[in-house]
């Protein structure tokens, strides 16, 4: 776990800050390609599979919505299903060519990494500007993860509230997904 987040302290290689947020999102949903891109992991077909059934879902409450005639719900609901649709698709392009995202990363950091000609002040230069980069981009990673995190506590969290404070009076329960 700590070798995760390693990119986060300024006393790195350079090449750990080598696309360290985009390989730490990609490495925990199973989708980063590693050094060959060869090997399919089963972590991207789990999660793949998993968000094509919640597209489904989605396209089919929506249609229904719509045969019924109610707009509204017809929208709320098509709308995610159109983005996770999308996300389906970047999902798919990335299984499908994960050998060609590994051959440009490993080209890229041969291009980047293998200058010899480089003085002590550029890599200095380019060390912090990398360590900047990373912590940047590491920050719509993390608060979209603690986003997602308390959306789907909420629920929990509310009924823990209730029943510490012996109120068992009705909890509506809302899936966040308007689904048949």
């Amino acid at each position: 776990m700590v070798k995760w987040f390693r990119f986060l302290k300024r006393d790195q290689q350079l090449s750990v800050y080598f696309f360290a947020v985009p390989r730490l999102s990609l490495d925990i949903m199973g989708y980063w390609p590693g050094d060959t891109g060869d090997r399919l992991p089963r972590r991207s077909i789990v999660h793949f599979v998993i968000l094509s059934i919640g597209v489904i879902t989605e396209w089919h409450a929506g249609l229904r919505f719509l045969d019924q005639q109610q707009i509204t719900l017809a929208l709320e609901t098509l709308c995610p299903a159109g983005t996770s649709a999308v996300t389906l698709l970047k999902m798919f392009l990335m299984l499908r060519y994960r050998r060609d995202l590994s051959t440009m990363s490993n080209r890229l950091r041969c291009l980047l990494f293998d200058l010899k000609s480089e003085r002590s002040d550029q890599q200095d230069i380019r060390l912090s500007q990398s360590v900047k980069a990373a912590r940047i981009n590491f920050w719509p990673l993390s608060t979209g993860f603690f986003t997602c995190t308390t959306y789907n506590l909420k629920p929990l969290l509310i009924a823990l509230v209730l029943y510490l404070q012996d109120r068992f009076d009705g909890f509506v329960w809302f899936t966040p997904f308007n689904m048949t």
